[in-house]
């Protein structure tokens, strides 16, 4: 009897642990979004408030890193369509029966 409960209050002390760390590892990305932020690098900012709400979804942090990984969406989108305006050249490959293709940029 003494071994059946001292193995469940080993598997409760591993379950807990194991929220403690999912939350200090969340706490962890979601700061490296941040820094991130600040220095202006928002590709790398967005996955790590991704991951930071992927995480723990339901607690407080999880909802800010949704709201703060929402908000750059818009602003990388634009940053992707300013670099891929303008002239583009379809270059096509002959291969052993298969056709590879792919867009090479012109000079602007």
């Amino acid at each position: 009897m003494k071994k059946l409960v001292l193995l469940f209050l080993t598997i409760c002390f591993q379950i807990s642990r194991q929220n403690l760390l999912k939350e200090e590892i969340q706490k962890e990305r979601f700061n490296l979004g941040m820094s991130f932020l600040l220095k202006n690098e928002n590709e790398t900012a967005i996955k790590s408030f991704y991951y930071a709400y992927k995480i723990i979804s339901d607690n407080k942090s999880g909802q800010i890193a949704f709201k703060k990984y929402d908000s750059l969406r818009p602003i990388i989108r634009e940053n992707l369509k300013k670099n891929i305006i303008g002239n583009w050249k379809k270059y096509t490959k002959a291969q052993i029966g298969v056709y590879l293709t792919k867009m090479i940029p012109l000079e602007k």
